[in-house]
C-alpha cells in the first residue's frame, strides 16, 4: 500500500499495511530546557534521520505527541503529569504493535510517568532525567535511561574521585536555584543522587548544606559550618554562584591547599555557564588565585561542528512547524542532544535485533539496552550500562596557573 501521511492537529501518523511500531511522545510546558519547544524539533529531525536509515524499522510508524501547555517549572511539572495519563492510556488502547513511551521531562513527572509505564508494561525511554530513583529496576523495570548527563556518569565518578584520594569526609552544597528552572531539575537530581550514593556507602561522613542562592546569597555561614566539618566540598549550582561562593571562600581564608572544591557541571546549554576565570570585573585578581582549589567536573564534550548538519535540521523543524526560533544556547543545547542519540539508538538496536519487529516483546525491547554500545556516527557515542541506563564519561579539570584555563587531569 501507498505510505500515507496525516498531518492533523500536530499528530503525525504514516500508515503502510499495519501500524507497527508507536512512540507516544509525552511533554509538559514550555521549559526551554525540557518543554515542548525545546524537544519536539529535536525528535523531528532525529526520526528523519532515523527513517532513512532504517527504513525498514521506521517505515510503519505513528508518532503522537501528548502535550500539557503552560507551565515552565520543572518542580511542579510532576503535579500535571496524572492529567495527562489519561491521554496517554487512551492512545495505547487504540494501538496495535510495539509502543514506546519517549520523554525529555524533569524527574518530578518522570517519577509518575515510570510507575504509569511500569503498570501498563510499555517502554519508557528518558532522555532527560537521569534521577537516582530509575537504578531502582523493581520499581522503573521498564524504563531506559538515555539522558547525555547520565546516572551512570558524575555521581558515581565524583564517588570513585573521592574513594581515589581517600576523602571520606565531605560537604554538599546543594542550590536549590530556584530562579533558573531550566538548571535546577538537573542539580537537584545530581546532588540528590550522590547525598543517596554516599549515605548508602560505608565509610563517609556526609554533611549536606541546601540553600536557594536567589532567596540567600550570604556564603559565609555556610563555608563556617563546613569548614568545621570538612575540608572537602562538592557544589551542585551555577558558575557565578560558584564564583561568588569561592570570592567568600578567599576572604574567609579557606582557598588554601587544604581545601578541595567540587564543582560538577553541564558543558554547554540553556542558563548554563562557563567557568571562567577572567570575567573583567573587580574580583578577576581573587578568582585567579581561588580557582587553583576548584575541580571542575563535565562530561564528554559534544562535537558540535561535526553535529552542524543537524543542528540545521533542528532550527529548520523549529521555524517551519513549531514557529519558534532557538537561540544559539537553545539550539547548542548538551542536554537536548541526548533526543537524537537516542532515536538513532533505538533505530540501530531494532535494526540489528535477532528477533523481528513483529515478534518482539516489551521484554525483548528493554534487553537491546543492557550492557550495550551505539555508534551513532558524528553523534557521542552511546554505552549503557547493565541497569539500562546509560554511561557517559566525565572529565575532571584542574586551573593551569600560566594559561588561566582548565586542563583536563587524569585521578
Amino acid at each position: 500500500m501507498r505510505n500515507i501521511v496525516f498531518r492533523i492537529l500536530g499528530i503525525v501518523t504514516v500508515l503502510t499495511g499495519c501500524r507497527a511500531l508507536n512512540f507516544i511522545t509525552v511533554i509538559i510546558g514550555e521549559n526551554r530546557l525540557s518543554g515542548y519547544y525545546a524537544a519536539m524539533p529535536y525528535y523531528d529531525a532525529a526520526f528523519d534521520i532515523a527513517a532513512q536509515r532504517y527504513p525498514a524499522i521506521f517505515g510503519n510508524l505513528t508518532r503522537i505527541p501528548v502535550y500539557k501547555p503552560g507551565n515552565t517549572d520543572c518542580k511542579i511539572s510532576g503535579d500535571e503529569m496524572p492529567e495527562l495519563l489519561g491521554r496517554v492510556y487512551k492512545a495505547l488502547q487504540e494501538m496495535e504493535g510495539l509502543t514506546i513511551l519517549l520523554s525529555h521531562g524533569c524527574s518530578p513527572e518522570m517519577i509518575i510517568l515510570g510507575d504509569f509505564a511500569r503498570e501498563v508494561k510499555v517502554p519508557l525511554l528518558a532522555s532527560l532525567s537521569t534521577d537516582v530513583i530509575f537504578t531502582d529496576r523493581r520499581r522503573y523495570s521498564t524504563v531506559v535511561g538515555f539522558g547525555g548527563t547520565s546516572q551512570g556518569n558524575q555521581v558515581p565518578a565524583i564517588r570513585a574521585f573521592l574513594r581515589h584520594y581517600l576523602w571520606t569526609t565531605v560537604t554538599l552544597f546543594c542550590d536549590a536555584i530556584s530562579n533558573y528552572t531550566t538548571l535546577s531539575g538537573f542539580i537537584g537530581a545530581n546532588c540528590r543522587g550522590l547525598q543517596a550514593v554516599l549515605t548508602a556507602a560505608n565509610g563517609y561522613e556526609l554533611y549536606v548544606e541546601n540553600y536557594d542562592s536567589s532567596k540567600d546569597p550570604d556564603y559565609t555561614p555556610r563555608l563556617l559550618r563546613a569548614k568545621s566539618q570538612s575540608r572537602i566540598y562538592i557544589i551542585f549550582t551555577r558558575a557565578d554562584q560558584m564564583r561568588k561562593l569561592m570570592v567568600t571562600a578567599h576572604a574567609l581564608n579557606m582557598t588554601r591547599s587544604e581545601f578541595v572544591y567540587i564543582h560538577p557541571m553541564c558543558n554547554q546549554g540553556v542558563g548554563y555557564l562557563p567557568l571562567d576565570v577572567n570575567v573583567g570585573d573587580d574580583d578577576d585578581t581573587i578568582i585567579r588565585q581561588a580557582y587553583k582549589y576548584v575541580i571542575k567536573v563535565t562530561f564528554t564534550p559534544i562535537d558540535y561542528e561535526s553535529a552542524a548538519d543537524f543542528l540545521h535540521a533542528v532550527a529548520v523543524k523549529a521555524d517551519s512547524s513549531y514557529n519558534f526560533t532557538y537561540g544559539y544556547d537553545e539550539l547548542h543545547n548538551e542536554i537536548a542532544m541526548a533526543i537524537p542519540e537516542m532515536i538513532l539508538s533505538v533505530g540501530k538496536a531494532l535494526n540489528e535485533s535477532s528477533i523481528p519487529l513483529s515478534a518482539l516483546s516489551y521484554n525483548d525491547f528493554l534487553n537491546l539496552f543492557v550492557n550495550c554500545t551505539f555508534d551513532n556516527g558524528v553523534l557521542r557515542q552511546v554505552v549503557m550500562g547493565p541497569l539500562g541506563m546509560r554511561l557517559v564519561d566525565s572529565v575532571f579539570y584542574k586551573l593551569n596557573p600560566v594559561s588561566q584555563e582548565f586542563q583536563r587531569i587524569s585521578p
